[in-house]
């Protein structure tokens, strides 16, 4: 029962969060009218962000309750240092290699290692959720936000 209200705890700091992003927005005396609407407004992003915090907290405080007595505890186990370390040397080797290979390319091979390394899945699964976050990530840049990520020498 602890675990419960430690959940519901989690859930509902993330719903009041939510709550405080949309206040706040609604409350800003230094935004124009015309500009607290429209898909083209400076607080398009803030608004998504605030219903999204709410519609998760409340899909987990849901879950918690309809969760079957299920003590079914999942042993994590905590990374070694030579875990830790090849994290460390994939994040590094990645900030190299932005320049080089263009972000796509790059965040596909650092996706896919550290899902290797630390999740410990099989590598076509690693290599389909690095493929597939790596171009939602930069079309999301590319097209929704309009910001150019580095190309690298094949032009992507």
């Amino acid at each position: 029962m602890p675990e419960k209200i430690k959940h519901f705890g989690d859930s509902l700091v993330v719903i009041l969060l939510g709550v405080f992003i949309l206040c706040h927005i609604y409350f800003q005396m230094s935004i124009a009218e015309d500009l607290k609407s429209g898909l083209d407004s400076p607080v398009l992003f803030p608004k998504i962000v605030g219903f999204l915090l709410i519609g998760l907290g409340l899909f987990q405080t849901i879950s918690i309750f309809f969760k079957q007595n299920r003590e079914r505890k999942e042993e994590r186990e905590i990374p070694d240092n030579r875990r830790f370390a090849a994290g460390l040397i994939i994040v590094l080797v990645y900030v190299l290699l932005i320049p080089v290979l263009g972000f796509l390319i790059a965040s596909v091979l650092t996706i896919y290692s550290l899902v290797y390394v630390f999740q410990k899945v099989k590598w076509y699964k690693a290599g389909l959720y690095s493929v597939m976050s790596s171009i939602v990530i930069w079309a999301a840049f590319e097209f929704f936000l309009q910001i150019s990520l580095p190309a690298g020498f094949l032009g992507i």
